[in-house]
């Protein structure tokens, strides 16, 4: 956030949308957001960013179970639970993470489609000899100094954070490590590649060993 107000972006704390305002030169327009209490913020541009969810049901037609989310619960093979030669992948499947002991979880992430897919075609070719889905969660944003990510806190949450490096919003370099029952679960960066990328190999698999 000081990175973005540093470059002269402002922000609305605890705000709510009301409505959008037409241009006052061309009503077809928008030109403006009023927000709850009644401050309108102008704008040549309007950007809404109201989420997604998963696209499925369609499929409940067919007789397929949906999580509460709309999701697909897989098993470690991307296969539906309770489907023959069906497999999901990417945004609608919830899959079992074994990092973090085999718990459910839903990534909505290209990277994270991308080894969903690869762990399918392992299976259609090796059978279930292959270990299925292994790997890291995998994230990144181009927003100022490259932040990265790897891990998740989604399942069981953090106990700390332990912070290494300068957190100054001018020149961010530093390392975040998120920390669960004495064992880090996940990993952020800004300015300090490789290290993500690294504790994303250190992640990789059952076993988790980051001294920091």
């Amino acid at each position: 956030m000081g990175m973005h107000e540093d470059k002269g972006i402002k922000f609305h704390m605890n705000a709510s949308v009301d409505s959008a305002v037409p241009s006052s030169s061309d009503s077809s327009t928008v030109g403006g957001i009023k927000l709850k209490d009644g401050t309108i913020l102008e704008a040549d541009v309007v950007i809404v960013a109201v989420g997604i969810g998963p696209a499925t049901e369609f499929l409940k037609e067919s007789g397929f179970h949906l999580e509460k989310d709309g999701s697909l619960k897989v098993d470690k093979h991307m296969r539906v639970n309770g489907v023959q030669d069906v497999y999901a992948t990417g945004d609608i499947a919830t899959f079992p993470y074994v990092q973090q002991g085999d718990k459910d979880l839903r990534i909505e992430h290209w990277d994270v489609a991308i080894n969903h897919g690869r762990v399918v075609a392992n299976h259609i070719v090796k059978g279930d000899s292959h270990e299925g889905y292994t790997s890291t969660a995998y994230f990144w944003s181009a927003q100022g100094s490259q932040l990265r990510y790897c891990g998740t806190t989604a399942i069981q949450g953090f106990d700390d954070v332990i912070i290494q490096g300068n957190t100054d919003p001018k020149d961010p370099k530093f390392s975040g490590f998120y920390v669960k029952d004495g064992k880090v679960i996940a990993v952020v960066g800004i300015g300090t590649d490789p290290t993500v990328s690294l504790s994303a190999e250190l992640l990789y698999g059952t076993i988790s060993h980051i001294i920091i």
